[in-house]
């Protein structure tokens, strides 16, 4: 991959992390409303300490 590749996704080097943290934020917001909608299981609903003692 050559230096200026990522700039075939990215105008500049700062949007690079601003898209990043978008993609993710995005993914994020799908799983909060998959289990708003009821798609997903009775685990995924609890809050993390909920789910467990930590390993």
């Amino acid at each position: 991959m050559g230096k200026g590749s990522v700039y075939l996704y990215w105008s500049t080097k700062e949007d690079l992390p601003v898209g990043l943290f978008g993609r993710d934020l995005l993914a994020r917001l799908e799983e909060v409303r998959a289990v708003l909608a009821g798609e997903a299981g009775p685990r995924a609903a609890q809050p993390p300490d909920a789910a467990g003692p930590p390993h």
